[in-house]
């Protein structure tokens, strides 16, 4: 089996060097995997992170550098991402490995079994968060899932969790579809995925939270909230047949 990893970047010059090694190691260790791809997607970063990342290109087997110029979003990155990417299985993941990255395996194996898509969950019964949240971020994660299931009509917990994955069929069409740029391309995925009936697993996982988060709660809500709307307007003007 060949593995897709992609791995969406803006101004990370501080975290690559501690957390990429992590992922690579896990990934290279990893035995079932014939050959395996790690694409980092520069989202027009204006620090060291390209730099950073083609130094580390010299180390790391594997390791694809995709440079988006200007700042698009993470969606977008991961659109550039799953589009480029060869593997028979695609997964992504935040650079800050706040999802445990021990829970790919399980990921691979749900995906090998049948599922199209597979999504890591820190609200299901067997989900572990070791460090949360501070209490202004978690309250609004929560009341957007609500307001998203309801919305979008969408079943699952949680949808902003950062560690997911596909097969490679199934990702490259849905993924061909999206819109969105920024925040909401999670539940846009998903929602995309239950209009073509494409089977979801949720699975849990243990989370980490990093502290170095680059979200503006008030300005990122409004946006994810209005692009909410986008995605319900997209599928009125059949942006997604």
């Amino acid at each position: 089996m060949n593995l897709s990893i992609v791995v969406p970047l803006y101004n990370e010059e501080n975290r690559f060097s501690e957390f990429f090694p992590q992922l690579h190691g896990f990934i290279a260790q990893m035995s079932d995997i014939k050959k395996f791809e790690i694409l980092c997607v520069n989202d027009g970063s204006k620090d060291r992170t390209k730099k950073i990342v083609e130094k580390h290109r010299k180390n790391y087997s594997g390791l694809r550098l995709i440079n988006v110029y200007k700042n698009k979003g993470k969606g977008h990155a991961l659109r550039t991402g799953v589009r480029e990417a060869q593997g028979d299985i695609i997964i992504f993941t935040d650079i800050d490995l706040s999802a445990d990255i021990s829970t790919i395996p399980k990921l691979i194996s749900y995906i090998e079994k049948g599922a199209d898509f597979v999504i890591s969950s820190r609200l299901l019964k067997r989900s572990r968060v070791a460090k949360r949240q501070n209490i202004v971020r978690e309250s609004m994660g929560k009341v957007y899932t609500q307001f998203t299931k309801r919305f979008l009509g969408l079943p699952y917990v949680d949808m902003t969790c950062g560690l997911k994955g596909g097969k490679r069929a199934s990702m490259k069409k849905v993924f061909s579809k999206m819109r969105i740029n920024r925040w909401s391309f999670d539940p846009e995925m998903l929602f995309i995925a239950k209009k073509y009936s494409m089977k979801v697993k949720e699975h849990p996982v243990v989370w980490k939270n990093n502290d170095q988060s680059k979200v503006n709660v008030i300005v990122d809500a409004v946006r994810s909230f209005k692009e909410l709307l986008d995605i319900r307007l997209n599928d009125v003007l059949g942006r997604y047949d």
